[in-house]
This record gives structure tokens, sequence and C-alpha cells, in this order.
């Protein structure tokens, strides 16, 4: 009985090591493929970082909002036209109680990001229904609509901060004191560019001496401003290609 017992047990504990062994077989190969698959998400992930661009552009055409801290409320509304080699910047102001009726299309896209988004509504309160995140970005859209000429770029801003912005850039500058006012300039504003990416254009900053402001073409009644669009995109173009208020 005893060598029955024993020959039993020898042949129990051979079956395990067999079964352990199959077991491993079976799950290394899957444990492998699982782990070449997370790396593999990782490294997609990289290729969605956004690079550097390699050098500033000639032109930069921004939309500034100038809005209080933790408000979405949209208290001015500023195109910037900025020819990087040039010492003189162009503003086209919008109002903000622009009445505006959104697109079919454009209205059904950003419903994606504000499902309570109205279709009607007033320059003013078009960043309420977004997310903090997405706000300026759909903001952008309206505008780029609005205007018919498409804006890549927007700066946020308050006014303390953008008229202390718009003084820096009349007066005389020495490259330190510059250099500090710009630093101020960027921590207090955000913006869709990085500060990497803003700081590309410190030297063409430093350069401008005079800033001009003209507000939109359209009429102001009473239940808000009626921008002319066409005269508007006209006007933009213009100052985009170089044509300041004067005409120059």
């Amino acid at each position: 009985m005893g060598k029955k017992s024993s020959v039993k047990k020898t042949i129990i504990t051979a079956g395990g090591v067999i079964l352990v062994l199959l077991t491993m077989t079976v799950l290394i190969p899957v444990l492998n493929e699982l782990t070449e698959i997370e790396v593999g998400y990782n490294e997609s992930m990289e290729v969605f970082q956004t690079p550097h661009p390699e050098k500033p552009q000639e032109q930069l055409v921004t939309v500034l909002y100038v809005m209080e801290e933790d408000s979405k409320k949209i208290n001015a509304i500023y195109i910037e036209v900025f020819h990087t080699k040039s010492q003189e910047v162009s503003y086209l102001q919008i109002p903000v109680d622009t009445r505006v009726t959104l697109s079919e299309e454009l209205y059904k896209s950003l419903q994606a990001y504000a499902p309570e988004l109205p279709q009607y509504l007033k320059l003013s309160n078009m960043a309420e229904s977004f997310s903090r995140e997405y706000g300026l970005k759909g903001c952008n859209r309206i505008v780029s609509e609005l205007l018919g000429i498409s804006m890549e770029h927007y700066v946020r801003t308050d006014t303390d901060a953008l008229e202390n912005w718009w003084k820096i850039l009349k007066k005389e500058k020495t490259a330190r004191g510059f250099f500090e006012e710009y630093t101020v300039w960027l921590e207090e504003t955000s913006a869709d560019m990085s500060p990497e990416t803003r700081w590309m254009y410190f030297e063409s900053w430093q350069n401008v001496q005079q800033i001009m402001v003209e507000q939109a073409p359209g009429t102001q009644e009473k239940d808000g401003f009626l921008l002319s669009g066409k005269r508007s995109r006209e006007r933009l173009q213009e100052l985009m290609a170089g044509k300041s208020i004067s005409g120059n």
C-alpha cells in the first residue's frame, strides 16, 4: 500500500508540473503580445504632441478676447493684424453686442462641444456655453464664419492688461525693460500658442512703434450691432495686405 501511495503521489506531482508548464507555454505569448500593444499605444501618443514651429510667421492674425478672470462674459473683441517685419499693428474692433445667427452646419458642429449653445446670440455671450478648455476655439469658429476669414490664433486678456500692453507698444523701449514687460504680458494672458512660440516674436514686438484701432463696419441698432459682413471682410483683407487706417 505504501509503494502504491508513493507512486500515486509521484504521478500527481508530475502531472501538476506538466500542467504548469503547459499553462506557461500558452500564457507567455499572450503576455508578450499585450506588452507590445501597450508600448505601441505610448508611441502613438507621442506622435500627436504639438511640435514647435521652425520659424516665426511673417503675419499673425489673432483674435483678442477681453474677459475678466473667472468669467465667460466677453467685454471686447479685437482682430489683431501684425506684420512681424512692420513697426505697426492694426486692430479691427468687433462690437460685442453684434447679433449672430449661426449657420446650420456650424451650429450642429458646435453642439458637440456645447449642447446648450443657442443658434441666435450676441458675441458677448458666445463663450458661456463652452467649457473653458474649448471656449475660445469655439468662439474663433464663430468669428471666422461671421467675417468669412479663418481665425486660427487667439489671446485671452483682461482690460487692464491690454491697456497696459498698448501703452508699452507705443513708448520707447529698451531691450532689458521690454524683456520684463513682455514677460508680464505673457504671464497675464493665455493663448493658443505656447509661451515658447510667443517668445519667438519678442524682437518683432519690440520694434513696434504704433498701433491703429478702428471699428468694423456696421450699424448700431436698438437691439444690438448689425455687422456688415462683406465690408468687414474686405477691410480685414486690406489690413492683412498691409493697408493701415490711413490707407498706407
